[in-house]
């Protein structure tokens, strides 16, 4: 049987024997890709859609960039902020240059744009923020966010993200990737003089702002800006696995499956690929009778 899309992308070949419903909960890039690569093999996708969470800058790499090109094939990441490479220095080393061409974009963006192409497909529902995993007649339910499932969890950490103001005529197509006494640090530029800055600490953490500009100041970066931070945030950052991402009817993605370090950029890239593998197990054990 052959189910085409509103969206114009080339029909997608499928028996009707072989097509699942399947319910998808949550709205991260995990899960939003596995749904788009399940509806292309013909299955009915219903997509439960969670609160976005907000603004959450993002720095991808060229592979990873396009492996979200050949997964979506569209450009999801058109007008993000271009970076032409990455400063590193380790303690009190000299500083070394990395040719390391990359994009800068806000990952709500993303999430935006790939609801918008799941929603020109005919054989995908999507539903607003909450209202549960999908209808009860779905065969398998994906989900980053398994609520309740034990994980196991190396440490405490806590990575502290805030916006800062770069001082005019401070390179704005280069990320700088530092170590403090106190932890890690990242400071990326994001375009109109803006910069996010990032730092890996032990947990918890009470005054993330005063701590982030603390960090800033002692690597000698705050003198690259205009001003301190004023606002941040701290999220758990430690690495963290799921006991068991897969239970009969259910396997779970993204940052919920397995969670790795978020200041080495590699997050988004291995959110695709747990989608990608889920969307296979689905399409295998249909195809199998399961």
């Amino acid at each position: 049987m052959t189910t085409g899309s509103a969206s114009g992308d080339p029909a997608v070949t499928a028996r009707a024997d072989d097509r699942q419903t399947v319910a998808v909960s949550g709205s991260g890039l995990a899960e939003l890709t596995c749904a788009w690569l399940l509806a292309e093999q013909g299955h009915r996708v219903h997509v439960a859609a969670g609160p976005t969470g907000g603004s959450r800058p993002l720095v991808l790499g060229g592979e990873t960039a396009a492996l979200l090109a050949s997964v979506w094939r569209a450009d999801l990441v058109a007008g993000a902020w271009p970076l032409r490479g990455r400063v590193v220095r380790w303690g009190r080393g000299e500083p070394g240059y990395v040719a390391a061409p990359a994009l800068a974009i806000d990952g709500a963006v993303l999430v935006s744009r790939a609801l918008d192409r799941l929603a020109g497909l005919g054989n995908v529902e999507i539903r607003g923020h909450g209202g549960g995993p999908g209808p009860g007649s779905a065969r398998w339910t994906v989900t980053a966010a398994p609520g309740g499932a034990a994980a196991v969890e190396a440490g405490r950490r806590r990575m502290l993200v805030g916006r800062v103001r770069l001082k005019a005529g401070e390179a704005a197509d280069v990320t700088v990737l530092e170590t403090v006494a106190g932890g890690w640090l990242h400071l990326f530029p994001v375009g109109g003089g803006e910069a996010v800055a990032q730092a890996m600490v032990p947990g918890p953490v009470e005054r993330p702002a005063a701590l982030l500009s603390a960090l800033l100041a002692e690597s000698g970066l705050g003198a690259r800006l205009d001003g301190a931070c004023e606002q941040a945030v701290a999220v758990p950052a430690a690495p963290r696995l799921l006991d068991d991402p897969a239970a009969p009817g259910r396997l779970v993605v993204g940052g919920g499956a397995l969670r790795l370090d978020p200041i080495a950029g590699t997050g988004t890239a291995q959110a695709v690929r747990t989608a990608i593998l889920a969307a296979a197990v689905i399409g295998s054990a249909s195809r199998a009778g399961g």
